[in-house]
């Protein structure tokens, strides 16, 4: 009997070795330390955190670990302190640029495969992280895996999500991943390097490899159309250039008064009394309004690959001339606080591409002021300016958000439309788009519904 509990013993220790083992990551930090003034680095490449402060660079630098395993670094600061985080990560070859905010006191360095690590700058260092400051953090590899790839058994993991987001999505194409055609976008593969291409008529050739590691892999595919050759399917007819065809001017029909046919008969002038009636029939009476509008963009017809949506408010008055205010937006700040800006192809100013997800943010702000004129009774046409912003953002690995510059645009709000009075009864649609002065953006089909009083 006490042999047994002997070794159940010994067994609950070594289990117990073995899981503090793995535990432990398998590189090390062998140094933090401020570098030389030469070196500018966060002020030639700035950025704001969430205070308004400028951030600083911390430089890691990564010895012995394969360039497989180093995009799988991602980093944290201070959790218990609100809105300090990490603004910015950007691969430099063997190094890892990340933008801090200024007094942090702790900075975690993480990896799913390789472990955590938790930098103690007060603590450890006596160190105080100043604005635009530059510091050197020294990473290595204290185990023979992390100069492995991914694909390594050591790691645990033996196969990942790879997945594409091909744009435009209606695209007659075909994908192959390792020379094998896919008939879906996303598979479960064997980790490590694989090379893909995409063969689209109409479009050039899009190829590449990418690395699977420890996290499912999604990869932006931005078509190219190639010069020359119209595509295979005809592109919408744009809002710009249909024709908007006036509606005819309403004829009220004259009711014949039986009061001046009797008056008539008694030898009444008549011409004084069907002034007086016709101008009592044709007098307008001053109205004010308010209206609820609404917008809703299909994604075939957005130009950014998803749909969206609006909502907002008119108010106004009106004789026969008139004014009225428009608010509308659908509530999303996404693109006024993103991490950095990107272009069409989803690269940045450094020229890296985020590891973006494909899931797309849309902020829409509009506000407007304008006039609206009696066409025929009950019919009135309205025409208004204002300042417009339609941010389109796409989101990245690690919570990251970035702001597309070239599908973006924010300008002059225009819009013309209608509005039909029916008795109190308001019912409006209008067109609405957005202009930089160098380009239009997407015209919106604006309807709304309210009363007069």
């Amino acid at each position: 009997m006490e042999k047994y509990i002997r070794l159940s013993l010994l067994s609950i220790l070594l289990a117990m070795l073995n899981l503090v083992q793995a535990q432990e990551p398998k590189y090390e930090v062998v140094g933090f330390e401020r570098t030389s003034p030469k070196d500018q680095t966060a002020e030639l490449n700035p950025m704001k955190d969430n205070f308004g402060k400028d951030c600083a660079v911390f430089r890691v630098v990564t010895e012995d670990i394969s360039p497989e395993l180093q995009k799988g670094f991602y980093f944290e600061c201070d959790k218990d302190v609100k809105r300090k985080d990490v603004m910015k990560r950007v691969q430099k070859n063997d190094e890892i640029w990340v933008w801090v905010s200024p007094g942090i006191k702790q900075f975690e360095i993480k990896h799913d495969v390789l472990g955590d690590f938790v930098l103690y700058i007060m603590a450890d260092y006596d160190a105080t992280v100043e604005p635009l400051d530059t510091w050197k953090v020294t990473l290595v590899a204290s185990d023979q895996s992390s100069s492995t790839t991914v694909s390594n058994s050591n790691s645990g993991l033996q196969q990942q999500y790879l997945g594409f987001d091909i744009n435009p999505a209606d695209a007659d194409y075909s994908l192959f991943v390792d020379g094998e055609q896919w008939h879906e976008t996303r598979k479960l593969v064997n980790c490590g390097k694989h090379s893909f291409r995409i063969e689209a008529v109409g479009y050039k050739l899009y190829e590449g490899e990418e690395v699977v590691g420890s996290t499912p892999i999604y990869i932006f595919v931005p078509l190219e159309a190639v010069e020359g050759q119209p595509l295979p399917k005809p592109a919408k007819k744009p809002v710009e250039e249909t024709q908007v065809v006036q509606p005819k001017q309403v004829v009220e029909p004259q009711i014949k008064d039986e009061s001046i046919i009797e008056q008539d008969d008694m030898n009444v002038e008549p011409d004084q009394i069907t002034t007086e009636e016709v101008g009592k029939k044709n007098e307008i009476k001053s109205q004010s309004f308010l209206i609820a509008n609404g917008v809703y963009v299909p994604q075939s017809y957005s130009s950014i690959n998803r749909s969206y949506w609006a909502a907002g408010l008119s108010f106004g008055g009106v004789k026969r001339l008139g004014w009225f205010i428009s608010l509308m937006t659908n509530g999303s700040v996404e693109g006024f606080t993103s991490d950095g800006t990107c272009d069409a192809w989803g690269y940045t100013s450094y020229g890296e591409q985020p590891a973006f997800t494909g899931e797309v943010v849309m902020d829409r702000w509009s506000a407007m002021f304008g006039g609206v004129v009696r066409i025929a009774k009950p019919l009135y046409f309205r025409l208004g300016a204002g300042y417009g912003v339609r941010n389109v953002s796409w989101k990245a690995k690690f919570g990251k958000t970035y702001l597309n510059k070239d599908l973006s645009i924010r300008g002059m709000d225009a819009a013309a439309g209608l509005q039909l009075h029916l008795g109190g009864f308001i019912i409006s649609a209008e067109a609405v788009t957005t202009t930089d002065f160098s380009r239009f953006g997407v015209v919106e089909p604006r309807v709304g519904l309210g009363f007069a009083f």
